[in-house]
């Protein structure tokens, strides 16, 4: 359904085990709950190939410079 509205290939994965390796700790998926929302605010901002990240406890975000 969202491929067909963005013309964009969605996937969802699990955070914790693409970075693990193995199943989350409680840090992780509330780190991943929160990268998430702030994606998504970002995006429904109008800010798209931006990575998100926490340094220090502060949610941020950066540009992604995509060159093919």
């Amino acid at each position: 359904m969202t491929t067909d509205k963005t013309q964009n290939e969605c996937r969802s994965i699990i955070l914790g085990y693409e970075q693990r390796g193995s199943s989350p700790v409680i840090q992780i998926r509330i780190l991943a709950t929160k990268l998430g929302a702030y994606g998504v605010e970002k995006a429904l901002a109008g800010q798209n190939n931006v990575m998100v990240g926490e340094h220090n406890n502060q949610l941020l975000h950066y540009p992604i410079k995509i060159s093919w």
